[in-house]
Order: structure tokens, then sequence, then C-alpha cells
């Protein structure tokens, strides 16, 4: 029993890694000056928010590009993603800076 017990908790911990985000038609989101909703900033959402912001969520849905667009607007979300969000740990720099640019850019939904 404690054998399996081993296995299964190495298995949790080794599926708990950093994976790159594969965007859409090859493009480096981190090096684009102007990322799009489409190819940059929903694919984040998708990897680092949605788990707890879906439709349903009581804490604000991030669940398509209207309410990405009124959490950032509204709910201060570059502020939190630099702060304190998500709570299993910051994005990295590069990743938040995305979203910034977007921002910087009109939040556009391109």
């Amino acid at each position: 029993m404690k054998f399996n017990f081993i296995y299964f908790l190495f298995f949790i911990l080794s599926s708990c890694v950093y994976n790159e985000i594969t965007l859409d038609n090859n493009i480096d989101c981190r090096t684009n000056e102007t990322p799009s909703f489409q190819n940059c900033i929903k694919p984040l959402i998708n990897v680092h928010c949605i788990g707890c912001h879906s439709t349903t969520s009581n804490s604000g849905s991030l669940d398509g590009y209207e309410a990405v667009k009124n959490m950032v607007l509204n709910k201060n979300l570059i502020g939190r993603i630099q702060l304190d969000m998500p709570p299993s740990g910051l994005m990295a720099e590069e990743d938040i800076n995305i979203f910034i640019k977007w921002v910087n850019n009109g939040t556009l939904d391109n």
C-alpha cells in the first residue's frame, strides 16, 4: 500500500509542471507589440484563470472577450495579476506584459 501511494504521489507531483503555451498561427505574443485577444490573451486566460473564473464563477467570469475587457476596465485585472493572481503562483512577467500591451493597445477584440 505504501508503495502504491508513493507512485501516486510521484504521478501527481510530476504532472504539476510548467507548460509552454501553444499559440495559434505561431505568433510570438511575448515579442509582439500588438498582441491579439484570440491568439495571445485568450490562451493565457485558459491556462491561468478559467479554472476559477468560468461562466458560473461567483468571483467574476473571464469567459470571453467582453468578460475579460470588463474585468480589465472595472475590476483591476492587471493589478491583480501583478499582485496576487492566480493564487497558485503569479504568471511569468513576460505573460503579464502581454496583458499590459493588449490593454495599452485598446483591449481590442482581434
